[in-house]
C-alpha cells in the first residue's frame, strides 16, 4: 500500500493535471469564438469576389462567342484528391477518420494525391499506403498567405478538387467531409449579369486574377472549418479528460482519507497498548 507522502504527491500531480485541462479546454473555447468570426467574415468576402468573378465570366464567354475563341484556360481534365490533416495532436481521433475515408476514396477511384500535414503523411507511411502522393508540410495547421498561395499554384490546373477535411457540425459532433471546389462551367443560362462593366487592363488577366483569389478563398474556408471542428474536438477532448481527472481525484482522495483513517487507528491502538502496559507497570 502507498504512504500517506505518496498518496498526497499522487493527489497534487492530479490537481496540477485537472489545470492543464481546464486551461486547454477554456483556449480552445476562445479560439472557436475567432475562428467562426473569420469564418463568417471570408464567406462574406468569397460572395462579393464570386459576385463579380462571375459578371466577368460573363463577359469573357460573350466576347469568346462573338469573336469565335476557344475556352479560355481549359483544365487538364484531370482528378486531384487533397487530405488535410493537422500537425498537432489533441482532436480526439479526427484525423485518423478523415485519414481513412481519404485512403478508402483513393483506392475505389484513381487520382492524383497530395497530402497536407504531419498525420497524414506518418499515417501513410506506417501503413505503407501504396500509391503515389505528393506531400506538402505547413509550419502551423493554419497555413501562411505564401504556403496556400503555393497549394492554389500546385491544384489550379485541375479539373476536379476535391479536398477530404473536418467539418464543423456541432460544438460537441465533427466529421470527415468531402469538398469538391472545382470552378463550374458557365451554361448559356448563367451568362446573365447584373452590372455592365469595362474590364481593364484584359479579360483573360482579370479571369486568371479572379479564380485564384476565389480558389484561395475557398482554400482558406475549408482550413477554417477544419481548423474550427478540430478546435471543437480538442475542446471536447480536455473536458472528458477532465472528467477523467476528476474521478482519479476523487478515487485519490478517498484512498488518502482511507489511509489517513488506518493511520490514526494504528496510532490510538498503540496509544492504548502504551497506556495499558503502563499501567500494568505501576500495579507490580
Amino acid at each position: 500500500m502507498a504512504s500517506i507522502n505518496d498518496l498526497k504527491h499522487q493527489l497534487e500531480e492530479s490537481d496540477s493535471l485537472k489545470l492543464v485541462t481546464d486551461a486547454l479546454g477554456d483556449l480552445a473555447a476562445l479560439e472557436i469564438q475567432r475562428t467562426r468570426a473569420e469564418v463568417l467574415q471570408n464567406t462574406q468576402f468569397f460572395n462579393e469576389i464570386a459576385e463579380v468573378y462571375h459578371d466577368v465570366r460573363v463577359v469573357s464567354a460573350k466576347h469568346r462567342l462573338l469573336h469565335k475563341l476557344p475556352a479560355h484556360t481549359p483544365k487538364n481534365g484531370r482528378t486531384v484528391a487533397v487530405l488535410l490533416t493537422s500537425n498537432e495532436g489533441f482532436f480526439g481521433g479526427l484525423d485518423y477518420r478523415i485519414t481513412q475515408q481519404f485512403v478508402d476514396t483513393a483506392k475505389k477511384f484513381p487520382c492524383e494525391q497530395i497530402v497536407v500535414g504531419k498525420f497524414g503523411v506518418k499515417y501513410l507511411a506506417s501503413t505503407h499506403y501504396s500509391l503515389p502522393y505528393t506531400q506538402i508540410l505547413f509550419d502551423r495547421d493554419t497555413p501562411t498567405p505564401e504556403e496556400l498561395h503555393n497549394l492554389v499554384n500546385k491544384t489550379i490546373e485541375y479539373s476536379k478538387v476535391l479536398l477530404f477535411h473536418a467539418k464543423f457540425v456541432t460544438t460537441l459532433h465533427q466529421e470527415p467531409e468531402i469538398s469538391d471546389i472545382s470552378s463550374a462551367e458557365e451554361t448559356p443560362e448563367s451568362l446573365e449579369s447584373k452590372i455592365d462593366y469595362i474590364i481593364e487592363p484584359e479579360i483573360d488577366k482579370m479571369l486568371v486574377f479572379f479564380e485564384n483569389q476565389l480558389l484561395t478563398l475557398l482554400y482558406k474556408a475549408i482550413f477554417l472549418q477544419s481548423q474550427l471542428s478540430k478546435t471543437a474536438a480538442r475542446m471536447v477532448s480536455m473536458y472528458e479528460a477532465g472528467l477523467n481527472v476528476e474521478k482519479q481525484i476523487a478515487a485519490e482522495k478517498r484512498e488518502l482519507t482511507k489511509a489517513s483513517r488506518q493511520r490514526q487507528n494504528v496510532l490510538i491502538l498503540e496509544t492504548y497498548a502504551g497506556i495499558r502496559n503502563l499501567l500494568s507497570y505501576r500495579k507490580e
